[in-house]
């Protein structure tokens, strides 16, 4: 883990990118889940379980997906 991932992304942060993970298509904000918030839906397919949540500031991975 480098120090820019949070546990409960899909995979490890990548600064390359230059997004953060409230910019993805696979991140889940608050409004949309009640139970789990502001977690990465792509971690949740591979792990088949809700990971930690993720603050919206985390770099973004990549399996980034930009929300069109």
């Amino acid at each position: 883990m480098n120090d820019y991932t949070y546990p409960g992304q899909a995979h490890l942060a990548d600064s390359s990118i230059g997004a953060d993970c409230r910019e993805c298509l696979f991140y889940v904000p608050r409004p949309f889940v009640q139970i789990k918030r502001n977690c990465c839906s792509k971690a949740k397919q591979m792990a088949g379980k809700w990971l930690k949540p993720i603050p919206p500031h985390a770099t973004a991975c990549k399996y980034f997906n930009r929300r069109t």
